[in-house]
């Protein structure tokens, strides 16, 4: 989604559940539509971001994604 510089909230319904949260220094963002908010305000911080090294963990119902990013 980052790499692909894809913000579209339809795309984001195939990759996160409606009660996603996203933790970034913009703060918490609830739901798809705070997730398509945070990749919207980093896209036009930083347009060349790209993202590597990513980790997805699960622990019971929760999925833990990290990664690094360069911009």
């Amino acid at each position: 989604m980052w790499n692909a510089k894809n913000s579209e909230i339809e795309d984001l319904h195939h990759i996160f559940s409606s009660n996603v949260i996203a933790q970034s220094p913009l703060g918490k963002k609830l739901g798809r539509e705070g997730m398509q908010a945070t990749n919207i305000h980093w896209s036009q911080a930083f347009p060349d971001m790209a993202l590597s090294n990513i980790s997805i963990e699960t622990y019971d119902n929760t999925v833990v994604a990290e990664w690094t990013s360069k911009g």
